[in-house]
């Protein structure tokens, strides 16, 4: 489509928070992985990471603040 709707991901704005980044890279590898078809992927769920990347713009950030963390 022309337009899509956008998506922002920050892992963490503070220094001392280590959950936010390790999960947002956690999701980002599960998403690639889904898409390139990784073994244990489920053709469902490999449909649905293409359909969300087809249908969005995602910029993830995980860290915004390398040396607070």
């Amino acid at each position: 489509p022309r337009w899509r709707s956008q998506v922002f991901l920050s892992g963490n704005l503070h220094g001392d928070e280590v959950v936010g980044p390790a999960t947002l890279l956690t999701w980002l590898e599960d998403v690639v992985a889904a898409a390139v078809g990784a073994p244990g992927t489920t053709p469902a769920a490999s449909a649905w990471v293409w359909a969300m990347l087809r249908t969005r713009i995602i910029v993830a950030i995980p860290i915004t603040n390398p040396w607070g963390y």
